[in-house]
Protein backbone atom coordinates (compact mmCIF):
# COMPACT_ATOMS: atom_id res chain seq x y z
CA UNK A 1 0.00 0.00 0.00
CA UNK A 2 1.16 3.55 -0.65
CA UNK A 3 0.88 6.44 1.83
CA UNK A 4 -2.26 8.06 0.31
CA UNK A 5 -4.08 4.71 0.52
CA UNK A 6 -3.12 4.27 4.17
CA UNK A 7 -4.19 7.82 5.03
CA UNK A 8 -7.52 7.25 3.29
CA UNK A 9 -8.08 4.08 5.32
CA UNK A 10 -7.23 5.92 8.56
CA UNK A 11 -9.79 8.58 7.71
CA UNK A 12 -12.39 5.88 7.08
CA UNK A 13 -11.65 4.46 10.52
CA UNK A 14 -12.42 7.82 12.13
CA UNK A 15 -8.96 9.44 12.30
CA UNK A 16 -10.19 12.86 11.22
CA UNK A 17 -6.73 14.48 11.05
CA UNK A 18 -5.20 11.78 8.87
CA UNK A 19 -4.37 13.18 5.47
CA UNK A 20 -4.43 16.86 6.42
CA UNK A 21 -0.66 16.90 6.76
CA UNK A 22 1.30 14.08 5.15
CA UNK A 23 4.40 15.20 7.04
CA UNK A 24 2.80 13.69 10.14
CA UNK A 25 3.14 10.21 8.63
CA UNK A 26 6.04 8.18 7.32
CA UNK A 27 5.63 4.93 5.42
CA UNK A 28 8.43 2.42 5.97
CA UNK A 29 8.51 -1.15 4.69
CA UNK A 30 10.20 -4.18 6.26
CA UNK A 31 10.56 -7.37 4.21
CA UNK A 32 8.65 -9.95 6.28
CA UNK A 33 10.26 -12.80 4.35
CA UNK A 34 13.55 -12.06 6.13
CA UNK A 35 12.03 -12.85 9.54
CA UNK A 36 10.62 -16.04 11.02
CA UNK A 37 8.82 -14.16 13.84
CA UNK A 38 7.20 -10.73 13.68
CA UNK A 39 10.11 -8.18 13.69
CA UNK A 40 8.54 -5.92 16.32
CA UNK A 41 11.78 -4.28 17.53
CA UNK A 42 13.06 -3.69 14.00
CA UNK A 43 9.82 -1.84 13.30
CA UNK A 44 10.09 0.14 16.54
CA UNK A 45 13.61 1.28 15.72
CA UNK A 46 12.55 2.14 12.19
CA UNK A 47 9.71 4.27 13.54
CA UNK A 48 12.03 6.05 15.97
CA UNK A 49 14.48 6.82 13.16
CA UNK A 50 11.84 8.99 11.49
CA UNK A 51 11.21 11.25 14.49
CA UNK A 52 11.59 14.97 13.79
CA UNK A 53 10.71 16.21 17.30
CA UNK A 54 12.93 16.51 20.37
CA UNK A 55 10.89 14.04 22.43
CA UNK A 56 8.79 10.96 21.81
CA UNK A 57 6.12 8.95 23.60
CA UNK A 58 6.23 5.32 22.56
CA UNK A 59 2.94 3.41 22.92
CA UNK A 60 1.95 0.08 21.39
CA UNK A 61 -0.80 0.29 18.78
CA UNK A 62 -3.33 -1.53 20.98
CA UNK A 63 -3.27 1.23 23.63
CA UNK A 64 -5.57 4.24 23.48
CA UNK A 65 -4.51 7.62 24.93
CA UNK A 66 -6.76 9.46 27.35
CA UNK A 67 -8.19 12.80 26.27
CA UNK A 68 -5.97 14.73 28.70
CA UNK A 69 -2.67 12.97 27.95
CA UNK A 70 -1.38 15.37 25.29
CA UNK A 71 -2.20 18.48 27.33
CA UNK A 72 -0.51 17.02 30.40
CA UNK A 73 2.67 16.21 28.47
CA UNK A 74 2.69 19.65 26.85
CA UNK A 75 2.18 21.54 30.11
CA UNK A 76 4.76 24.10 31.24
CA UNK A 77 5.94 21.98 34.18
CA UNK A 78 6.62 18.91 32.06
CA UNK A 79 8.43 20.90 29.37
CA UNK A 80 10.60 22.52 32.03
CA UNK A 81 11.55 19.21 33.63
CA UNK A 82 12.29 17.60 30.27
CA UNK A 83 14.49 20.53 29.25
CA UNK A 84 16.65 20.26 32.38
CA UNK A 85 17.05 16.48 32.52
CA UNK A 86 17.71 14.70 29.24
CA UNK A 87 17.55 11.33 31.03
CA UNK A 88 14.06 11.90 32.40
CA UNK A 89 11.63 9.12 31.43
CA UNK A 90 8.04 10.19 32.07
CA UNK A 91 5.95 7.12 32.85
CA UNK A 92 2.41 7.17 31.45
CA UNK A 93 0.29 4.82 33.61
CA UNK A 94 -1.29 1.98 31.65
CA UNK A 95 -4.73 0.53 32.37
CA UNK A 96 -6.86 -2.24 30.94
CA UNK A 97 -10.45 -3.37 30.74
CA UNK A 98 -11.50 -6.97 30.33
CA UNK A 99 -13.09 -8.39 27.21
CA UNK A 100 -16.87 -8.23 27.23
CA UNK A 101 -17.43 -11.46 25.30
CA UNK A 102 -16.01 -14.91 24.63
CA UNK A 103 -12.23 -15.08 24.12
CA UNK A 104 -12.68 -16.30 20.55
CA UNK A 105 -15.11 -13.58 19.51
CA UNK A 106 -14.84 -9.94 18.53
CA UNK A 107 -17.27 -7.60 20.30
CA UNK A 108 -16.01 -4.14 19.43
CA UNK A 109 -19.08 -2.18 20.48
CA UNK A 110 -19.21 -3.77 23.92
CA UNK A 111 -15.45 -3.40 24.46
CA UNK A 112 -15.31 0.22 23.33
CA UNK A 113 -18.18 1.11 25.67
CA UNK A 114 -15.98 0.04 28.60
CA UNK A 115 -12.90 2.02 27.55
CA UNK A 116 -12.29 5.05 29.81
CA UNK A 117 -11.43 8.31 28.07
CA UNK A 118 -11.06 11.00 30.75
CA UNK A 119 -9.61 11.26 34.24
CA UNK A 120 -13.16 11.28 35.58
CA UNK A 121 -13.83 7.98 33.79
CA UNK A 122 -10.82 6.19 35.24
CA UNK A 123 -11.36 7.57 38.75
CA UNK A 124 -14.98 6.41 38.72
CA UNK A 125 -14.15 2.95 37.36
CA UNK A 126 -11.07 2.30 39.51
CA UNK A 127 -13.03 1.92 42.79
CA UNK A 128 -10.36 0.19 44.81
CA UNK A 129 -11.63 -2.80 46.75
CA UNK A 130 -15.01 -2.80 45.05
CA UNK A 131 -16.50 -5.67 43.09
CA UNK A 132 -17.81 -3.02 40.74
CA UNK A 133 -14.30 -2.05 39.57
CA UNK A 134 -14.24 -1.78 35.78
CA UNK A 135 -10.65 -0.72 35.08
CA UNK A 136 -7.40 -2.30 36.26
CA UNK A 137 -3.65 -1.82 36.07
CA UNK A 138 -2.44 -3.25 32.79
CA UNK A 139 -1.89 -7.02 32.80
CA UNK A 140 -2.30 -7.94 36.48
CA UNK A 141 -1.16 -11.47 35.57
CA UNK A 142 2.29 -9.98 34.88
CA UNK A 143 2.67 -7.74 37.91
CA UNK A 144 6.33 -7.05 37.21
CA UNK A 145 5.50 -5.36 33.91
CA UNK A 146 3.71 -2.32 35.37
CA UNK A 147 3.55 -2.99 39.11
CA UNK A 148 6.20 -0.38 39.94
CA UNK A 149 3.85 2.36 38.73
CA UNK A 150 2.00 3.74 41.75
CA UNK A 151 -1.62 3.75 40.61
CA UNK A 152 -2.96 5.13 43.88
CA UNK A 153 -0.55 8.07 43.62
CA UNK A 154 -1.72 8.60 40.07
CA UNK A 155 -5.31 8.94 41.24
CA UNK A 156 -4.22 11.80 43.51
CA UNK A 157 -1.80 13.65 41.19
CA UNK A 158 -2.85 16.85 39.45
CA UNK A 159 -2.46 17.09 35.65
CA UNK A 160 1.07 17.98 34.60
CA UNK A 161 2.61 16.89 37.91
CA UNK A 162 5.32 14.26 38.32
CA UNK A 163 5.97 11.65 40.98
CA UNK A 164 9.45 10.10 41.03
CA UNK A 165 9.22 6.31 41.26
CA UNK A 166 11.59 5.52 44.15
CA UNK A 167 12.60 2.06 42.94
CA UNK A 168 11.57 -0.73 40.59
CA UNK A 169 9.87 -3.79 42.04
CA UNK A 170 10.98 -5.97 39.16
CA UNK A 171 13.58 -6.18 36.40
CA UNK A 172 10.61 -6.77 34.11
CA UNK A 173 9.25 -3.24 34.63
CA UNK A 174 8.41 -1.93 31.15
CA UNK A 175 6.20 1.18 31.32
CA UNK A 176 5.33 3.42 28.40
CA UNK A 177 7.45 6.55 28.67
CA UNK A 178 7.95 9.96 27.10
CA UNK A 179 11.66 10.65 26.63
CA UNK A 180 14.11 12.85 24.77
CA UNK A 181 15.05 11.23 21.48
CA UNK A 182 18.84 11.38 21.26
CA UNK A 183 21.85 9.12 20.84
CA UNK A 184 21.80 8.21 24.54
CA UNK A 185 18.42 6.49 24.22
CA UNK A 186 19.06 2.72 24.05
CA UNK A 187 17.65 1.09 20.92
CA UNK A 188 15.22 -1.79 20.93
CA UNK A 189 17.21 -5.02 20.70
CA UNK A 190 16.33 -6.43 17.29
CA UNK A 191 17.26 -10.00 18.19
CA UNK A 192 13.95 -10.09 20.08
CA UNK A 193 11.14 -10.90 17.65
CA UNK A 194 7.57 -12.04 18.13
CA UNK A 195 6.14 -12.09 21.65
CA UNK A 196 8.15 -11.89 24.87
CA UNK A 197 10.90 -9.71 26.37
CA UNK A 198 11.06 -7.41 23.32
CA UNK A 199 10.21 -4.18 25.15
CA UNK A 200 11.51 -4.96 28.63
CA UNK A 201 15.07 -5.29 27.32
CA UNK A 202 15.10 -1.60 26.36
CA UNK A 203 13.39 -0.52 29.59
CA UNK A 204 15.95 -2.43 31.64
CA UNK A 205 18.85 -0.84 29.76
CA UNK A 206 17.33 2.62 30.21
CA UNK A 207 17.18 2.21 33.98
CA UNK A 208 20.71 0.84 34.06
CA UNK A 209 21.90 3.79 31.93
CA UNK A 210 20.72 6.39 34.43
CA UNK A 211 17.21 7.29 33.29
CA UNK A 212 14.98 8.61 36.06
CA UNK A 213 11.50 7.12 35.92
CA UNK A 214 8.87 9.63 37.03
CA UNK A 215 5.16 9.06 36.52
CA UNK A 216 2.80 11.59 35.01
CA UNK A 217 -0.38 12.99 36.50
CA UNK A 218 -3.47 13.76 34.43
CA UNK A 219 -2.99 11.38 31.50
CA UNK A 220 -2.87 7.66 30.84
CA UNK A 221 -3.19 4.95 28.19
CA UNK A 222 -5.62 2.04 28.21
CA UNK A 223 -5.29 -1.33 26.50
CA UNK A 224 -7.98 -2.40 24.05
CA UNK A 225 -8.91 -6.06 24.83
CA UNK A 226 -8.34 -7.58 21.40
CA UNK A 227 -7.94 -11.25 20.54
CA UNK A 228 -4.50 -12.77 21.09
CA UNK A 229 -1.99 -12.34 18.28
CA UNK A 230 -0.44 -15.45 16.64
CA UNK A 231 2.83 -14.67 18.47
CA UNK A 232 1.02 -14.59 21.83
CA UNK A 233 -0.76 -17.87 21.06
CA UNK A 234 2.58 -19.47 20.24
CA UNK A 235 4.00 -18.18 23.54
CA UNK A 236 0.98 -19.43 25.52
CA UNK A 237 1.38 -22.94 24.11
CA UNK A 238 4.82 -23.01 25.66
CA UNK A 239 3.54 -22.28 29.18
CA UNK A 240 1.34 -25.36 29.61
CA UNK A 241 3.97 -27.84 30.73
CA UNK A 242 3.54 -30.49 33.41
CA UNK A 243 7.27 -30.86 34.04
CA UNK A 244 9.93 -31.23 31.38
CA UNK A 245 7.74 -32.06 28.40
CA UNK A 246 4.46 -30.97 26.86
CA UNK A 247 2.87 -32.90 23.97
CA UNK A 248 6.22 -34.63 23.56
CA UNK A 249 8.18 -31.38 23.20
CA UNK A 250 11.01 -30.65 25.64
CA UNK A 251 10.48 -27.40 27.55
CA UNK A 252 13.95 -26.21 26.51
CA UNK A 253 12.82 -26.36 22.86
CA UNK A 254 9.83 -24.03 23.25
CA UNK A 255 9.67 -20.48 21.95
CA UNK A 256 9.46 -19.16 25.51
CA UNK A 257 12.66 -20.95 26.54
CA UNK A 258 14.42 -19.61 23.45
CA UNK A 259 13.42 -16.03 24.28
CA UNK A 260 14.37 -16.42 27.95
CA UNK A 261 17.86 -17.62 27.03
CA UNK A 262 18.23 -14.63 24.74
CA UNK A 263 17.10 -12.32 27.54
CA UNK A 264 19.64 -13.83 29.94
CA UNK A 265 22.41 -13.27 27.38
CA UNK A 266 21.30 -9.65 26.98
CA UNK A 267 21.26 -9.06 30.73
CA UNK A 268 24.75 -10.56 31.13
CA UNK A 269 26.06 -8.25 28.39
CA UNK A 270 24.34 -5.22 29.90
CA UNK A 271 25.62 -5.76 33.44
CA UNK A 272 29.15 -6.27 32.10
CA UNK A 273 28.90 -3.08 30.03
CA UNK A 274 27.05 -0.61 32.26
CA UNK A 275 28.10 0.15 35.85
CA UNK A 276 25.31 -0.50 38.33
CA UNK A 277 25.75 2.81 40.18
CA UNK A 278 24.37 4.73 37.16
CA UNK A 279 20.81 3.66 37.99
CA UNK A 280 18.66 6.54 39.31
CA UNK A 281 15.61 4.32 39.62
CA UNK A 282 17.26 1.29 41.23
CA UNK A 283 15.74 -2.03 42.10
CA UNK A 284 13.87 -2.03 45.41
CA UNK A 285 15.60 -3.77 48.31
CA UNK A 286 12.76 -6.30 48.58
CA UNK A 287 12.77 -7.18 44.88
CA UNK A 288 12.41 -10.88 44.15
CA UNK A 289 14.81 -12.60 41.78
CA UNK A 290 13.08 -12.47 38.39
CA UNK A 291 15.59 -14.90 36.94
CA UNK A 292 13.83 -17.67 38.86
CA UNK A 293 10.95 -17.32 36.40
CA UNK A 294 13.11 -17.73 33.32
CA UNK A 295 13.03 -21.03 31.44
CA UNK A 296 16.78 -21.59 31.27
Amino acid sequence: KDLPTILSELQALGCANAGTDENQFQLQIVDASLHVEYPVNTLRNLALSQIITTHVLYVDVDFWPSTGLYDSLMSYNIKAWLSTDYLLAIVVPAFQVFRQCNERQQCEEENIAQMPETMEDVLKRWRKGSRARQVYMFDPTNYGGHGSTDYEKFMQCVPGDLYDIPCALSNRYEPYVAVRYCEDLPPYQEQFTGYGKNKVSQALQMRQSGYLYSQLGGGYVVHYPHLNSPSREKWNKGTQFDSDKHHGIARSKTRRAEVDRLFKEFKDWMYDTLPEDMARTPLCSNTTNDDNKLWL
